[in-house]
């Protein structure tokens, strides 16, 4: 009896594989892309950009048409292509395609359709980054997890903004083994992430907690390097570095991180993003090890903003300095590190609370923009579902290197020498100058100049300036 049901199910599993085939065959176009989504795979923003989709077949082709006018989706219009590869992996719903474009000119939009043999997607487009910008717009969130429809609503009102990319702070499913939460974060991406401008945005993510490290992350993300942490570049302007809260902040990952800074020093504007907050004054609290490993990195190379999830609300910090003082913030957001908490996407929210570093907090669905401007200043904006903004900081300016007395003290005593000696010189040649002038002249005692100076006249005539003392010349004449 136990083998006749074992011959049924495989009988009846390959005439759904032979009904899939034919249907597919007779067709043509049975396996279009779906589950469409940029992101970064090298550290150049300007670029390049990749390509990932999904398909049910492993052959339904690894091919992007591309072109910086739009075709209508024909796919014999279009003049540039670039073909990728394909994979899968244990518990997949399919196959993933990932295609890197390379070469492409910053601040242009390019318009493309992705697939091959199993059909193309529809046209979408996207812009590249600017490199030179005059306004740079990203947005900032996490935590979706589970509630599916709220998370729609967040990544809509995002989209609204048309950022130029966007900061996903990790936890986008409640379970990272589960592959059906994955579908639907990824058609949620497909579908909403899509500025009213047309442009489909580019995201850059992190991993949470939820994500449980699981193959279905790395799976169906295409990332730089080993895609736990790594780097990206707008030029020499923007840095923003991504980190991996869930694995070991020291050893490997901190060398990591101060080697990148270290290079990266001299960029205008540097952030940090992953997912547990080292200042929080919500449910989890701080997460100490990032205090304590990767706070003194952020002071010592001046990271102007660190972004991170996990606590279900917003919280912003006043200027924070870690290794000047653990206990009171700095005078301003130029001397020191602004910590933001945005975990508003969908999870569960949690309460908010107050701490020493708080400049403010709330328990809110919300996302966060930030807009960077040529004149090396920067705003930031919460904002709630309805695209109301409730929180903000206008003209802030880049972090700076601390203040150094030994430096500066050194340079004033240097720059006061200096100055003496110059002072010295020029009241010698104005004096000598002045003693000339003199000299052509013979003054009757006790004549006063047209200053007011009383002069001591010498016997022969000849005033005498020995005893006198200007810093400045003028030409006396005496009346």
């Amino acid at each position: 009896m136990r083998l006749l049901n074992y011959a049924y199910t495989a009988y009846v599993t390959l005439l759904l594989f032979t009904v899939l085939l034919c249907n597919r065959t007779s067709t043509g176009n049975s396996d279009p892309p779906i589950h469409i989504h940029l992101t970064w795979q090298h550290s150049d923003m300007s670029n390049t950009i990749t390509i990932t989709w999904q398909t049910a077949f492993s052959d339904s082709g690894n091919t992007v048409l591309y072109d910086n006018v739009s075709r209508s989706g024909d796919p014999a219009l279009y003049r540039y292509s670039a073909s990728g590869k394909c994979h899968t992996y244990p518990g997949a719903s399919g196959y993933i395609h990932e295609v890197e474009l390379t070469g492409l000119k910053p601040g242009l939009a390019y318009y493309f359709i992705c697939g091959g043999n199993g059909g193309y997607s529809e046209e979408q487009c996207f812009r590249t980054i600017p490199v030179n910008f005059s306004h740079l717009r990203f947005a900032v969130g996490g935590d979706c997890r589970g509630n599916w429809s709220q998370r729609d609503i967040m990544f809509r009102a995002m989209s609204e903004f048309n950022p130029d990319f966007i900061l996903l702070v990790g936890d986008f499913v409640t379970s990272g083994n589960n592959q059906t939460q994955w579908d639907s974060f990824f058609e949620s991406l497909h579908e909403n992430l899509v500025g009213y401008n047309g442009f489909t945005i580019p995201i850059i993510p992190c991993l949470g907690n939820h994500e449980e490290n699981a193959t279905n992350y790395y799976g169906q993300f295409a990332l730089p390097g080993n895609e736990q942490w790594y780097s990206l570049d707008i030029g020499e302007t923007v840095h923003i570095v991504v980190l991996n809260s869930e694995a070991n902040p020291s050893e490997e990952q901190l060398q990591w991180l101060e080697n990148d800074l270290k290079t990266h020093e001299n960029y205008t504007w540097k952030f940090a993003m992953f997912h547990r907050p080292p200042f929080s004054s919500s449910k989890h609290g701080c997460w100490t090890e990032g205090r304590q490993y990767w706070c003194p990195l952020f002071d010592k190379y001046h990271v102007d903003i660190v972004f991170s999830g996990h606590d279900h609300n917003y919280e912003r910090t006043k200027p924070i300095n870690w290794t000047a003082s653990k206990t009171s913030p700095q005078p301003s957001y130029s001397r020191g590190t602004m910590y933001i908490v945005s975990a508003g996407l969908g999870a569960p929210l949690y309460e908010s609370g107050t701490e020493w570093w708080t400049a403010y907090s709330r328990s809110v669905y919300h996302f966060v923009i930030v807009d960077i401007f040529a004149n090396k200043t920067l705003n930031l904006q919460a904002k709630n579902a309805s695209g109301a903004t409730f929180d903000k900081v206008l003209q802030k300016t880049p972090v700076i290197p601390e203040f150094q007395p030994r430096i500066f003290l050194s340079a004033a005593m240097a720059t006061t020498t200096l100055l003496s000696i110059l002072l010295r010189k020029h009241s010698k040649r104005r004096a000598c100058r002045f003693q000339k002038n003199l000299q052509t002249k013979t003054l009757k005692e006790g004549k006063t100049t047209k200053f007011g100076f009383k002069h001591n006249i010498r016997s022969d005539g000849v005033e005498n300036i020995a005893e006198q003392s200007f810093a400045y010349s003028w030409e006396k004449r005496v009346r």
